[in-house]
């Protein structure tokens, strides 16, 4: 065999060793990958008719009734359908990184009280419970069971986040009417009131915003309508507050009333007691209770001599 023979065969020899090295590599890491996605349950979308969690947070069941989630103790109870969705989706789509067998598990992981559990009923009558077990802070991760398996799964935290809601914050919110044109706002604090119009055309002074009949400064005018009227709301604490609820959260004697007036219609917001940099605060003829930054007072506190 000849020199140049010889340097051919050696350099097959290495592209051959280099070609293998690369699928045997490739393949690694799909192995690698597929072992960080188990699949953990087999369930369609469209078979979930409940789900429910039990947690620190709260004790609920959602029903799909026709393709409309609703509350299972409360019908009426306007329930946002992208969380039910959201939650359906984790519950079909969870991975696991690692199974561990009975014999692997050598520690109790959080099982031997069972606390926490997410469950999905499905049609026919079978119901699919995840138990929740401890996290491991170093990976984020829990450790979870399901139904009577006793493998244990590790789950990215994500899965049992998703479920760490109260029935308040499922809500659809309520939004506080926009208008193109305000014409009237009316503020009370306890016995003051104050009344604002304002004008498309100023009169023969220059005013176009008066305040209680008294022609005002247009600018402080504008900003104290723009910072009001703007206002949306932030968390919903009770959406569906008795007597004695709104009582509680400083309605029977509002703190502040607004009233405003504009081209499509009107709407009066009433304020109630302050709460960790925050105020309760709900339209007039509603039983939903919202907070706001209680920053707000401080325009709702304008009286003649700041305008």
């Amino acid at each position: 065999m000849t020199r140049k023979s010889k340097m051919l065969l050696w350099i097959v020899i290495l592209l051959v060793a280099f070609s293998g090295y690369i699928l045997v590599n490739h393949f690694a890491k799909e192995d690698e990958n597929d072992a960080k996605n188990i699949k953990v349950v087999n369930i369609s979308k469209d078979d979930i008719e409940k789900i429910g969690w039990n947690n620190k947070v709260a004790n609920i069941e959602l029903r799909n009734e026709n393709g409309t989630w609703k509350y299972s103790e409360d019908e009426k109870c306007p329930v946002d359908p992208s969380y039910p969705q959201k939650m359906i989706d984790k519950i079909c789509n969870l991975t696991a990184s690692r199974v561990l067998t009975e014999e692997e598990a050598k520690e109790d992981y959080g099982f031997k009280e069972r606390g926490s559990n997410i469950s999905a009923s499905l049609k026919g009558g079978k119901v699919i419970s995840f138990y929740i077990g401890d996290i491991n802070s170093v990976i984020n991760e829990y450790y979870i069971k399901i139904n009577n398996d006793r493998k244990i799964y590790m789950v990215s935290s994500d899965f049992v986040n998703t479920f760490n809601y109260n029935i308040n914050d499922l809500v659809i919110k309520e939004t506080i009417p926009s208008y193109t044109q305000i014409e009237k706002m009316q503020i009370s604090s306890g016995k003051e009131n104050m009344t604002l119009i304002y004008k498309e055309q100023a009169d023969d002074k220059g005013y176009k915003c008066f305040a209680d009949g008294v022609g005002i400064d247009t600018q402080k005018a504008e900003t104290l309508k723009s910072n009001l009227t703007a206002l949306s709301f932030d968390t919903c604490v009770k959406y569906n507050a008795g007597e004695g609820e709104l009582k509680s959260f400083g309605f029977s004697n509002p703190s502040y009333k607004l009233t405003v007036k504009g081209n499509g219609g009107s709407y009066t917001l009433l304020f109630g007691n302050k709460v960790d940099g925050k105020i309760y605060v709900k339209l007039d003829s509603s039983k939903m209770v919202y907070t706001v930054k209680d920053d707000i007072t401080n325009y709702l506190k304008a009286d003649h001599s700041s305008l």
